[in-house]
């Protein structure tokens, strides 16, 4: 017989270095099941996460399937009420203010603050950061959330999520941190990116218009606002 798991009031206050694989601020993967459920609630981390080159040319190959999040590197569970307040760097792909890949998970009134950058340095301009993850697979349903940390990557950027790939939807959520792309012919958004297979549902969510990027597919189903005026924004519970 499987039994549920549940994780509570957890933090982390010391710098996560890592070159290799998942790494994240609280933990490095987590992945529940249907059988097997997994939820994780009131955690934090407020240190800095950085992943980087162990070695020169060492993971070129798998530079791809790195992730980093201030949160976690990689989520497939439910998560409550937790955060991040670190700034997360790293020399490869995906990089999150939450987490760095996000699958079929389920995160509901949660906030990054920290600051993201993602170098893309190996396997071709492939670096992706969003405030929330790096990417997504699998349907990922987000309810509640916000980022204000500053968000930087060379190919794919969201204030939300860096790369819609697959399914997500998101409610209630909010981008007041600062987009950038340092690859010309990027793809930058003030919510989300969206890949060639990736589809996305939004309700109830909004970005700064204060220094936003021109608008994509993926922002025009959210609200541009003030910063003043997000601070008043209804986010649900």
């Amino acid at each position: 017989m499987a039994y549920p798991t549940r994780m509570e009031r957890c933090a982390n206050h010391g710098e996560i270095k890592a070159h290799w694989k998942y790494a994240g601020g609280v933990t490095g993967n987590t992945f529940g099941t249907e059988t097997e459920a997994l939820t994780i609630a009131d955690c934090y981390n407020d240190a800095p996460v950085s992943m980087t080159e162990y070695q020169s040319g060492m993971v070129t190959q798998f530079s791809d399937a790195l992730a980093l999040g201030g949160f976690s590197g990689s989520i497939h569970a439910t998560v409550i009420r937790c955060h991040n307040a670190g700034n997360v760097y790293t020399d490869f792909s995906g990089a999150g203010g939450f987490a760095g890949i996000l699958s079929q998970s389920k995160i509901e009134q949660c906030f990054n603050t920290g600051d993201v950058e993602a170098k893309g340095r190996f396997g071709g301009n492939n670096g992706r950061a969003g405030g929330l993850c790096g990417y997504n697979i699998s349907g990922p349903v987000i309810n509640s959330f916000y980022n204000t940390g500053d968000i930087k990557a060379d190919t794919r950027v969201g204030g939300i999520d860096g790369q819609v790939h697959g399914e997500m939807e998101l409610n209630n959520v909010y981008n007041a941190g600062k987009v950038t792309a340092t690859a010309s012919g990027a793809l930058v958004s003030n919510i989300a990116s969206i890949a060639g297979n990736g589809t996305l549902t939004v309700s109830n969510s909004y970005y700064s218009s204060e220094g936003a990027v021109e608008p994509t597919p993926g922002d025009r189903m959210a609200t541009p606002l003030t910063l003043r005026q997000l601070t008043k924004a209804d986010l649900g519970d």
